[in-house]
């Protein structure tokens, strides 16, 4: 029973967290003038490149946990949420797309170079790449 109260008061305090999370796009200039690609109004870099371009806009590369919250928050599902009109609105609200895998700050435990990427639009959220390949990211600024 202890248990299960912890878990329940450390999701409220999660959820109030990532509730006062504000999400940061780059502009195509900030994108491009830190070595980021452009791509469909998305900036795409390496995660260096991604944690500078956060780092230039005052935010930072949000958590796993923070993206994750994105899904649910946002109503998706364990599904392929790319079909859900309602999620993908929420989504793009936030400034994401279903069409990308999203850097987060969290490293594969046990190594350094390989980071956990969210997808939006599958069923396997969390997958894991190296920190030089090229992915979408958003930043976060925590709010007061």
């Amino acid at each position: 029973m202890k248990k299960l109260i912890l878990v329940s008061i450390a999701s409220l305090l999660l959820s109030s967290t990532y509730a006062s999370a504000e999400w940061v796009s780059p502009t195509e200039y900030i994108c491009t003038s830190n070595g980021g690609k452009f791509n469909n109004g998305i900036c795409e870099a390496n995660w260096q490149s991604a944690k500078g371009i956060c780092e230039t806009l005052g935010a930072r590369l949000p958590t796993e946990d923070e993206l994750i919250n994105v899904i649910t928050s946002c109503g998706g599902v364990d599904d392929n949420n790319a079909n859900d009109a309602d999620s993908q609105s929420c989504y793009q609200s936030r400034g994401f797309s279903d069409k990308n895998s999203y850097w987060s700050s969290t490293l594969l435990l046990g190594t350094t170079h390989l980071v956990q990427v969210v997808y939006l639009g599958n069923t396997e959220y969390v997958k894991q790449t190296h920190k030089g390949n090229r992915k979408a990211f958003n930043c976060v600024i925590m709010g007061e």
